[in-house]
């Protein structure tokens, strides 16, 4: 509901989530997977007698699931796909992930699994959006929720490796490594960096 120009009154305290708390630094991996299940959040904040020092993401944890050789298929860890026409508006993309509590929409036009041919749109596509010259220059013109309604998404959209269902979890958290792959996409499912870490060593 703000204009760009508006952006630099707010401030992180405006932004953050205040039910947070942190993970001390010798506290043990099932105090720091309680805290993602506990939270949601893919990151925490670590801290030392209280003093912040750094963070630990749910990625980090995907070497160690790599390494556990877990030899289970991985559709029986999948989330169930939710798809977006690549004209749908940024704005609605955004409310369906919210919404959803979900950072990744596979386009539906776009889905060609016997080629491995398909695309999705992320939350982090869609920041870079926001913050680029490009997103700023239309957000300086009308407030976010109206401009970001102009737009929609096909630009956005990057290409998503296709896996078997029968792949184990290891491999897929081998392949979620690389951040360039947000992602990984069986034939009706999406797999997630949380889905292999909160669904096998996880509280999930």
């Amino acid at each position: 509901d703000m204009k760009y120009e508006e952006w630099p009154s707010i401030t992180a305290k405006d932004l953050m989530d205040h039910d947070t708390t942190s993970v001390e630094i010798d506290c043990s991996l099932n105090n720091i997977l309680d805290y993602f299940a506990k939270t949601g959040f893919a990151i925490a904040p670590i801290t030392d007698k209280g003093s912040l020092i750094g963070s630990i993401a749910i990625r980090d944890l995907l070497p160690l699931v790599s390494e556990l050789n877990i030899d289970i298929p991985v559709k029986t860890i999948a989330s169930p796909i939710a798809t977006i026409s690549k004209t749908e508006s940024i704005k609605n993309s955004i409310e369906i992930m919210l919404r959803e509590k979900i950072r990744n929409l596979v386009i539906a036009e776009c889905k060609d699994f016997d080629n491995y041919k398909n695309y999705m749109v992320n939350d982090r596509k869609i920041l870079e959006f926001i913050f680029s010259e490009e997103g700023r220059r239309i957000l300086r013109y009308e407030i976010g929720r109206i401009a970001l309604n102009t737009v929609n998404i096909e630009s956005l959209i990057t290409p998503v490796e296709t896996v078997s269902e029968t792949e184990s979890v290891s491999k897929c958290a081998s392949m979620l490594i690389d951040l360039s792959n947000p992602a990984l996409l069986l034939k009706d499912h999406i797999i997630t960096p949380w889905d292999v870490v909160m669904k096998t060593i996880g509280r999930e």
